[in-house]
């Protein structure tokens, strides 16, 4: 597998967005979604200020994957963008972004050649990376100077050529990241079972204090299902969250989920008498009965 983190987006997260609007919603502005997620993202976040040539469908949070096969604790987020994949239209372009050490071991492939992302200016370095060929796919992907350190990019198209992936590669700009306003981080994993009853949606939090109960709700406003955090409920997914709640919820609920992050629904925390909004990071872990 050549890039199993980004090929487990793309065939998760298709017409859904993070806040879980489905594909009738108006069109997003890319640069506003990753403004909304990011205060949640340990490194700063960047977007392409060229137009890309395949239309803007999603933003979502994905944990970072253990470094080792057994997982003790939820990586922190990702970011994940996407383009054209929810028409199915092509070109379709794909992007990662995450701390300066978090993913390029993951890229490989024999056909590789060094490029410049952004040529020096006023004696600053240029901005070096790598073109990776594998199939139908390429791959632009280098570590981008931000205000502290740098931040890992990767850019995957398909029926896009190096001229045209540069050119959106060399326009990125950082987003800024601004103090999180009514909104709660929660990890996300599912379970499907054979019994019709046993279908559940679980959201946990990494740290305390706890929020008082959990909710998914409609696009409507219609509460599908709410319930508390436990403490004392391990879950194989969400090894280390301090609560977890696990909501009973129809299968077609479950089924939107797995597929990426909500689609047509939205999950929420209670904190005192205050709903809030909740980001939520796709654990990449589910399971099934």
């Amino acid at each position: 597998m050549r890039f199993g983190l980004i090929l487990a987006i793309s065939a998760a997260v298709t017409a859904c967005t993070e806040t879980g609007v489905g594909p009738a919603a108006p069109a997003l502005d890319l640069r506003a979604e990753v403004e909304r997620v990011a205060p949640f993202l340990s490194f700063e976040p960047f977007a392409p200020d060229e137009p890309t040539p395949a239309a803007f469908d999603s933003v979502a949070l994905w944990a970072r994957p253990s470094a080792t096969q057994l997982r003790t604790e939820l990586g922190e987020p990702l970011l994940a963008v996407q383009w054209g994949m929810a028409s199915g239209s092509k070109p379709t372009l794909r992007m990662l972004e995450g701390p300066s050490d978090c993913c390029a071991e993951s890229i490989l492939g024999v056909d590789r050649s060094m490029v410049v992302i952004r040529a020096s200016l006023l004696g600053i370095a240029d901005v070096r990376g790598e073109v990776v060929h594998v199939g139908t796919e390429t791959t632009v992907w280098w570590n981008e100077p931000a205000s502290s350190g740098r931040t890992f990019i990767a850019l995957i198209g398909k029926g896009l050529d190096d001229q045209s992936m540069l050119k959106v590669a060399g326009s990125m700009r950082p987003v800024a990241r601004r103090s999180p306003v009514d909104s709660v981080l929660l990890y996300l994993s599912t379970h499907e079972s054979h019994n019709p009853s046993g279908h559940r949606v679980f959201l946990a939090v990494t740290t305390s204090p706890l929020p008082d109960e959990a909710r998914i709700v409609k696009a409507t406003g219609e509460v599908i299902t709410r319930g508390s955090f436990d403490r004392a409920q391990p879950h194989a997914c969400l090894p280390g969250a301090a609560g977890v709640s696990a909501l009973a919820v129809p299968l077609d609920v479950v089924q939107q989920f797995s597929r990426g992050q909500g689609n047509g629904y939205r999950a929420e925390a209670r904190i005192g008498s205050k709903w809030l909004q909740a980001a939520i990071v796709s654990s990449g872990c589910l399971t099934i009965e």
